[in-house]
């Protein structure tokens, strides 16, 4: 995916299963919001719902990032992935970021059913990785028509490739960082 830097907004979405307390929600609103106040055109979609405690909702919709919620029923579910592949039509969105391989399918295949350019799917952590056999056929096949596989540190990268097999132009490490602000933000401690 080459896109001429002319400053011009990219769309783009964040596929994760929930938005329900943790590290990965975090991490994924914590980008959109970064990349919308970059001034791109950011969506977060859950798979499932917002959950039963959401991170960071208010200042998600404070940035200006949709939030859309595609209700998926349990198990495999033809119709969520139409009305995903009809929702980045729709939105013309050139950049899919799915999170966790929960989704990624998902993410995958209905980004390239709707001509999305990119598709990149970001792994969170090593817990992720435990799965039934037909599971890792599945995510594997997936991450063969994504992009890139990021994991969020060398460790998760070291159990991902030894796990799947793939070219190594698609995988990369992109380290967690963390927003300093908040934490500076808190009254210190009287010793």
């Amino acid at each position: 995916f080459a896109r001429p830097d002319d400053g011009t907004p990219m769309h783009i979405v964040h596929l994760i299963d929930n938005l329900d307390c943790g590290g990965a929600e975090q991490v994924v609103t914590s980008l959109a919001i970064r990349q919308s106040l970059q001034g791109h055109s950011v969506r977060v979609v859950c798979l499932r719902n917002l959950g039963s405690q959401p991170v960071n909702v208010p200042e998600v919709a404070k940035a200006d990032v949709e939030i859309i919620t595609l209700e998926k029923p349990p198990g495999l579910h033809l119709g969520t992935l139409q009305q995903l592949t009809t929702y980045l039509k729709s939105q013309r969105i050139e950049v899919v970021h799915t999170h966790n391989n929960l989704v990624h399918h998902y993410g995958a295949i209905a980004a390239r059913w709707a001509g999305t350019p990119a598709v990149l799917n970001t792994l969170h952590g090593t817990a992720t990785l435990r799965m039934p056999y037909w599971a890792k056929a599945l995510y594997w096949l997936s991450c063969l028509i994504s992009d890139r596989v990021v994991s969020v540190c060398r460790q998760v990268h070291e159990a991902f490739s030894k796990t799947f097999h793939l070219p190594s132009g698609k995988l990369c490490v992109v380290d967690n960082g963390i927003d300093l602000n908040r934490f500076l933000q808190i009254p210190r401690r009287p010793l």
